[in-house]
């Protein structure tokens, strides 16, 4: 039996928005999709705001086991994490008065560098980073307790004092935010960039704290391998203990579960997207159908509405679609439990 999970993050957009009376998804020549929906059941699931929490979800355990954002990044990318301090993810915004106006400054590693450096010798708070493209991984050198801080892709047009962590425990986190947002004002940086016309990178916001967390899917699922073309859930992937493979290929010989994961790009391009789901038809889901000739099979495809990392969705409820080789599976049309559709329609427990 094959088992596979496709999950599709913003294409749930293509399904929601329209042009010219048809949705996006109607545009795209798909006969591969249109062959797996054929003998499909569709239905909704909500899948919860912020993309890897939502996945992490899927498997049925408890919330607190959830390592962060902030940890998944670092096993995304190789990074080493040091025990004793708080990790967060950061990024550099762009604020006018306390209020935030820009939220993607598409800062150079280079900028990033030089800002962070200034941070660490002008602030009272100690702390170390690493420089990704899209965001930083910020390790406070001193133990907070874990608390859920708004992602910066929500925070555009918002004053962001009112969404700081509360507490005193949390005063070395509020102190690097506060002080970058005068600090960085007349960094040598942004004097460039604002010499060139582009926003400031004057505030340094702190998100998806988390921490190391053991924590795997257990022996009995030895044959579970994920592929995908993006980093949005490798990290997510690895913590749960799935094997990383570069490339599809079904075996058929073992029980064998796969996931596999796709996403569009961030910009709202229809055409684009329109594009990227012709790609997957043809690219992925057809030599899948090849491969599944002859066999028994079960396949979940989420379109989910993840266009971003770094903001949560207002609403997320995603769009699944469930066949088999024997036909429409009976589930039910609404899932608020997504661990509830993976044990109805995989059988796990």
């Amino acid at each position: 039996m094959g088992n596979l999970l496709i999950t599709l993050g913003g294409f749930g957009e293509l399904l929601r928005r329209k042009t010219n009376g048809k949705t996006l998804y109607q545009f795209a020549p798909k006969p591969n999709l249109d062959f797996f929906s054929a003998k499909g059941f569709w239905g909704r699931v909500n899948l919860g705001s912020i993309p890897e929490k939502a996945y992490f979800s899927f498997w049925g355990k408890p919330g607190r086991l959830f390592p962060g954002e902030s940890y998944l990044r670092c096993l995304t990318y190789d990074l080493p994490v040091k025990t004793g301090g708080s990790l967060f993810l950061a990024k550099f915004l762009t604020h006018n008065q306390g209020r935030i106006v820009a939220t993607d400054l598409r800062l150079t590693i280079p900028e990033k560098s030089l800002l962070l450096q200034s941070l660490v010798e002008n602030v009272q708070v100690s702390f170390s980073w690493h420089c990704l493209q899209e965001e930083e991984v910020i390790t406070l050198h001193q133990y907070l307790p874990e608390v859920e801080i708004i992602p910066p892709g929500c925070l555009l047009g918002q004053q962001y004092q009112q969404y700081l962590a509360r507490g005193k425990n949390y005063w070395p986190l509020v102190n690097l935010v506060n002080t970058s947002s005068h600090l960085l004002e007349k960094h040598p940086v942004n004097a460039i960039r604002q010499d060139l016309g582009e926003p400031l990178a004057n505030l340094l916001w702190l998100w998806g704290n988390g921490k190391e967390k053991q924590y795997l899917l257990g022996e009995e699922k030895q044959y579970c391998y994920f592929f995908s073309e993006s980093l949005r859930l490798r990290g997510l992937a690895l913590f749960l203990g799935w094997q990383l493979q570069g490339r599809i290929n079904l075996s058929g010989e073992t029980e064998e579960f796969w996931w596999l994961d796709f996403s569009l790009p961030g910009e709202k391009n229809f055409p684009a997207w329109v594009k990227a789901l012709e790609r997957l038809d043809a690219e992925i889901l057809f030599p899948l159908q090849q491969s599944l000739q002859g066999k028994d099979w079960r396949i979940l495809i989420i379109f989910d509405g993840f266009l971003r990392q770094d903001e949560m969705i207002s609403d997320p409820w995603a769009i699944f679609l469930a066949a088999t080789s024997n036909g429409a599976p009976r589930l039910r049309n609404y899932y608020r439990q997504p661990a509830a559709l993976v044990k109805d329609f995989f059988g796990w427990d």
